[in-house]
């Protein structure tokens, strides 16, 4: 079962479905932070991101972003990924990101 203590921390993408330009040099690390209240905040590589998000007692998970203004820089796609997750499992090194489908739409590693 993955809470949110197990979530909470700051967590760097190591594999999003669709999206191989991980490596690529932007201003910012893309990273997400997870909080224990049920907030998150991130960057894209460019731009600042934040919002809520709940995990029910099977890992089921929603998100809702919090307006932002896009700069373009190839912007890591944190909060499609957030949007299509429906479930996450999260352990001290890994947090995978799952579709309605079962299928894996992401995976990160904690940095902190």
């Amino acid at each position: 079962m993955t809470s949110t203590q197990a979530l909470a921390g700051t967590w760097r993408p190591v594999k999003m479905s669709g999206f191989t330009t991980l490596k690529v040099g932007r201003p910012e690390d893309p990273t997400l932070t997870f909080r224990s209240d049920g907030t998150w905040t991130g960057s894209d590589g460019c731009n600042s991101l934040g919002g809520t998000f709940t995990i029910g007692q099977r890992g089921e998970f929603t998100s809702h972003a919090k307006g932002q203004r896009l700069i373009e820089c190839g912007n890591v796609p944190h909060t499609a990924i957030l949007a299509a997750a429906q479930r996450i499992t999260a352990d001290r090194s890994t947090l995978r990101f799952y579709a309605g489908d079962g299928r894996e739409v992401a995976t990160y590693a904690r940095t902190r």
